[in-house]
């Protein structure tokens, strides 16, 4: 019998090729879709950009509208608490649509809240005085000021003895706390406006105490009278108000109240100076009322706008404080010299030394002669 041999060669070669073809697809397939999700990823970020300039263009309008009601009818507009009545609040003289063709494709801002006395005010306070106007909305006596602050960076630890340290800096004080990579101390100037304003009730009603970053429970929060007395003999003048730090109280880590401000009389205007020392702070400031149960609306200092803007489906927001006076920035210093000052004097309670710079000799400079 005749024997029929067949050659496999070829049925294995095609079967090579097909794994080929379907590897190169694969790849071919594999960077088609990362070129398309790198295409949408731009496509979302400049659409988010666009979002974003169509908000702060919505707060510009409303800064500028809430602006324009003040100096024509000396009042500010009405809050508005809903999208639609902001919308309507801006429709006459201010277009929100800003680009792009109707529909999806539309740059616009699509929502505006705004509220012109806020029930609290937002500072970051650095190592110069700022001077802020605490002012009731509706002309009630203040009764108390809360004061809540924490680093600026975000650094959140805090003292935890009793003898309110100053930050070492590592110069070693036995017993105190090395503050001087935390949160920092505010000095705070609180000064009742009366009428009339005069030199006495000036220097007589004035009370300055210092907030303390010092650790406590989440829901305590340390209360401090206002002076009762004339400045110059009241134990409350220069007092240190501890904050009870603490990572999840709100809204800042730390807090502290200073309460019967009616003790030198009655009025619904204070104002706030505030100095950061060591540290610049992020500051919130709430007042409530006498007899109150919720914080007071503020005016005249900021006001709270909150926009949305939208590109095409994507939409950012804004939420801003907007000055409505000016936060008064003033140095800590009457003469300032154009020359280097020795600082050469540590001192701590129970002591002092003195403590060149380093490299210099006190022969070297007349500044850092002991003599």
């Amino acid at each position: 019998m005749k024997q029929v041999r067949t050659k496999q060669q070829g049925f294995v070669s095609i079967i090579v090729a097909l794994v080929i073809m379907i590897f190169v697809t694969l790849v071919a397939l594999g960077f088609a879709f990362l070129a398309r999700q790198n295409q949408e990823q731009n496509q979302n970020r400049q659409l988010s950009t666009q979002a974003f300039y169509a908000a702060e263009s919505g707060v510009n309008d409303t800064v500028k509208f809430m602006l324009d009601r003040l100096e024509s009818t000396g009042v500010l507009p009405a809050d508005a608490t809903t999208c639609q009545a902001g919308m309507n609040a801006l429709s006459a003289g201010y277009n929100p649509n800003l680009g792009g063709d109707t529909g999806n494709d539309q740059i616009e801002y699509t929502c505006v809240l705004f509220q012109g006395a806020p029930r609290s005010l937002e500072y970051t306070i650095k190592e110069t005085s700022t001077i802020i106007p605490v002012h009731s909305k509706s002309g009630q006596p203040l009764e108390s000021i809360t004061i809540s602050w924490q680093d600026e960076q975000g650094n959140n630890s805090f003292a935890t003895n009793n003898s309110h340290w100053l930050p070492q800096d590592g110069t070693g004080v036995s017993g105190g706390d090395n503050l001087a990579g935390s949160t920092g101390i505010l000095r705070a100037t609180i000064i009742p406006i009366f009428n009339p304003i005069t030199k006495d009730s000036l220097l007589n009603d004035t009370q300055t105490a210092f907030f303390y970053p010092k650790a406590g429970a989440a829901n305590t929060v340390s209360q401090q009278s206002f002076v009762t007395s004339n400045q110059s003999t009241d134990l409350g003048q220069g007092v240190w108000v501890d904050g009870n730090c603490n990572n999840a109280k709100q809204p800042r880590f730390c807090k502290a109240t200073i309460t019967n401000l009616t003790a030198r009389g009655a009025t619904d205007k204070f104002y706030l100076r505030l100095r950061g020392i060591y540290r610049s702070s992020k500051v919130t400031i709430t007042a409530r009322e006498v007899a109150a149960t919720e914080d007071a609306q503020l005016a005249n200092a900021q006001a709270s706008v909150d926009v949305t803007g939208k590109a095409n489906n994507v939409l950012r927001r804004i939420q801003v404080r907007v000055p409505f006076q000016a936060s008064y920035h003033r140095p800590e210093f009457a003469v300032e010299s154009m020359e280097s000052i020795c600082k050469r004097l540590v001192s701590w309670p129970g002591g002092s030394s003195v403590d060149l710079p380093s490299g210099v000799n006190a022969g070297d400079e007349p500044a850092c002669s002991p003599n």
